[in-house]
């Protein structure tokens, strides 16, 4: 049987953001009382909550999400607590503070899809930029602190926008 974990965090009205980005607001605009449906107008930045990031968000003329197909956003997953334990991986998933020059080089010579990182992370945006660059896809931050085994499939999938520089997903963990 197979077990799926969310491995997301919540939007919701009036949420904390990363300093200077632009807030979290949902603002009813027709209710059931006087249309006859509910229809909310959001608005928030598109690195808000658990999010992933194209080369377009740190990098002019980068890739932006809509130039990658969606397999990009999906593969066998490794989660790592220990520098040592990074290996050949789709995706490589870092629980905590490991991020290091020497670690970004590992995960560059690997060429992963995607590179997710928990809310307690140390990525500076020079680490950041370097695995854009490379077209490592960044994902987060991410719910790691669940029950989770060393690998599973990942998925992260971004809204459908044109040539967006970042977007909210759903991630989720699929464990057989």
């Amino acid at each position: 049987m197979t077990n799926i974990i969310d491995l997301t965090y919540e939007i919701f009205n009036g949420m904390e953001v990363y300093p200077g980005d632009p807030g979290v607001n949902f603002d009813i605009t027709h209710t059931i009382k006087d249309y006859g449906y509910k229809v909310t107008k959001l608005t928030f930045g598109t690195h808000t909550s658990t999010h992933i990031d194209s080369q377009a968000h740190m990098h002019e003329k980068g890739k932006t999400l809509s130039d990658y197909s969606i397999d990009k956003f999906i593969g066998k997953a490794l989660l790592i607590k220990k520098e040592k334990d990074i290996a050949p991986s789709e995706v490589i998933l870092i629980e905590g503070k490991l991020f290091s020059d020497q670690l970004v080089k590992k995960i560059i010579s690997i060429k992963p899809k995607m590179i997710g990182f928990d809310i307690n992370n140390n990525l500076e945006i020079k680490y950041e930029k370097e695995l854009l660059k490379n077209d490592i896809l960044t994902v987060g931050p991410l719910k790691l602190d669940q029950k989770l085994p060393d690998n599973f499939l990942f998925c992260a999938f971004p809204l459908k926008l044109r040539d967006a520089d970042g977007s909210p997903v759903r991630a989720i963990a699929i464990l057989d």
